[in-house]
């Protein structure tokens, strides 16, 4: 499997499609981490559209298998809600959205407004 095989979209956060893989991600962080909610770290769904950030959504084999979503926080570019489904592990799949850590996708460097 190469990084030819998968296929980084961007989406919107409340996509069908991403809300399944964040609900999967929360239910995985609830049962490592022993709390309900997963990640109580609040978010809104704006943080995520550019050009305040960028949800995307991972795809092996026309299946969707990960997530991710840079947001700003002031000014920060943040990786939030990162996520690949066990089965998709170590194929490369995380070289989409953070193949270039010193930039985010939103064309600033990380960590610089």
């Amino acid at each position: 499997m190469t990084l030819a095989h998968i296929r980084v979209e961007a989406v919107a956060y409340d996509d069908v499609v991403a809300a399944g893989l964040r609900a999967e991600l929360m239910a995985d962080l609830s049962c490592r981490y022993g709390d309900q909610d997963g990640d109580a770290t609040a978010v809104r769904s704006a943080e995520f559209t550019p050009p305040l950030g960028v949800f995307l959504v991972g795809w092996l084999a026309n299946r969707p298998v990960g997530c991710a979503g840079w947001r700003t926080v002031g000014e920060n570019a943040e990786l939030k809600r990162m996520w690949v489904r066990p089965e998709a592990r170590g194929k490369g799949l995380s070289r989409g959205p953070c193949s270039r850590p010193s930039r985010s996708p939103l064309g600033k460097p990380a960590g610089q407004g």
